[in-house]
């Protein structure tokens, strides 16, 4: 790469601090990561309950016992689901190349931001109180909102 340090491009190849390039393979993982947790979540608590659960002979104490390691790992990939769906809001903006007037938030303050509908609507009602002249918080607001 060329490093422009004279000329109407001066500091072209430097990254502003006002700037979230697009980071496609981070976006990536986050969002595996937020996919597999579940399963990976339901094997280990089924593999550690197994010795504890109840089983009889025959085809009931099978069908019962397959109930069990069913019920146990819903709720261990329901509750880590419900967890990890937090990580998809930080995942599209890592996915966003975007410029800031100022300085660029943080893309995890920004995501941690992102939360319920009663957040989102407080979010909406604290819009209104930014100064019309801060623009680099309005940006953030913005971008907070969307993700």
């Amino acid at each position: 790469m060329l490093d422009v340090t004279t000329g109407p491009t001066t500091g072209a190849s430097e990254e502003r601090a006002g700037t979230w390039a697009r980071r496609p393979v981070v976006a990536w993982t986050i969002r595996a990561l937020a996919g597999l947790t579940p399963a990976l979540f339901a094997w280990v608590a089924t593999t550690a309950a197994r010795p504890y659960l109840w089983r009889a002979d025959g085809p009931m104490g099978v069908l019962l016992w397959m109930v069990q390691v069913a019920t146990i790992g819903s709720a261990a990939v329901f509750a880590s689901s419900r967890i990890m769906r937090g990580l998809l809001p930080l995942a599209s903006l890592f996915s966003l190349s975007l410029v800031f007037p100022d300085r660029a938030p943080s893309r995890v303050h920004t995501a941690l931001r992102a939360g319920t509908v009663h957040h989102l609507q407080a979010e909406l009602e604290s819009f209104g109180r930014i100064p019309a002249d801060d623009l680099n918080a309005m940006a953030a607001h913005v971008v907070g909102l969307v993700a």
